[in-house]
This record gives C-alpha cells, structure tokens and sequence, in this order.
C-alpha cells in the first residue's frame, strides 16, 4: 500500500577520496613553498647579522674600544668576532655566531678574517675587494666589502 522512498543526501566514496586527494595535492604545493620562503629569510636574515657585526666590528676599531683593532674570522655555518692583530681561537674574549645547518659561508679571503684598522676603520692588509657569500639550497647571496668597510649586499 505504502511505499516508503528513503532519499539519501551523502556523498560517495569516489566523491570523498577525489576532495581528499586535491586537499593533499594543495597542501604538499603551499608546503614546499613556505619552505623555500624560510630558506630565503633565513638568507637574508644572516647577511643582515654578519653586515651588521661587520660595521659593529669597525667601529669598536675607529673609536679603539680595548685600545685594538677588531675584527671577524670566518667558517663554513659560523663566525667568530675577536679583538686583536690576529684571530686567536683560544682567546675568551671571542664570540662565536652559529649560523643555521643549511647555511653555508664561503669568502675570498686568504686567511678566512676581516680586521678592521685603530682609528681608520680600513680593512687591514687590503688586496682586493671581498666577497662574503652566504648560500642554501635555493638561494645565494653576496655580501662585498671595499677598502674603506663600506658593504654592499647582491
């Protein structure tokens, strides 16, 4: 007598498991982007330290803060700021910047430090201009150093 029709509003499996893929799809895309975006502050952030550490360097050397000069000694992910003639890696009075693991330093400097001249503020035993390059994996940028400390980021 009474035929009862039930309508189900839901979705199918195939509908579900079509949304869920396009979801994973979208995420793994914005994923791989912000990570690139964190490679590049972190790139841009680092100059931004070493160049300001530089300048903080060569005017400790202009005004003879501890009546020396003072300077930067490099390394592959880190970077040491000391005061004296001559990088000394046992001295106490040095202070080590660690950089993050997926950074890399490399310069064109024959002994791997930058010491700032008393009252000048040049570059001591200046040949050429220098070049500090700072790299991860997706970006590279360098950071030149005249005669006269004046830096320039590319």
């Amino acid at each position: 007598m009474y035929s009862c029709k039930l309508k189900k509003n839901a979705f199918t499996v195939v509908e579900l498991v079509v949304v869920i893929g396009i979801f994973i799809i979208i995420t793994s895309f914005s994923t791989i982007s912000l990570l690139n975006s964190r490679q590049n502050v972190d790139t841009s952030s680092t100059l931004d330290l070493i160049s300001s550490d530089l300048k903080n360097q060569q005017i400790k050397s202009m005004t003879s803060f501890n009546n020396n000069n003072h300077g930067i000694y490099f390394d592959d992910n880190s970077y040491t700021l000391f005061n004296g003639s001559l990088y000394n890696s046992e001295d106490e009075n040095n202070y080590t910047v660690q950089l993050s693991k997926s950074l890399i330093i490399e310069t064109n400097l024959n002994n791997s430090q930058i010491i700032f001249n008393k009252i000048n503020g040049e570059v001591k035993d200046f040949n050429e201009q220098i070049n500090i390059k700072v790299s991860s994996n997706s970006q590279e940028n360098i950071l030149k150093i005249n005669k006269l400390g004046v830096i320039q980021i590319d």
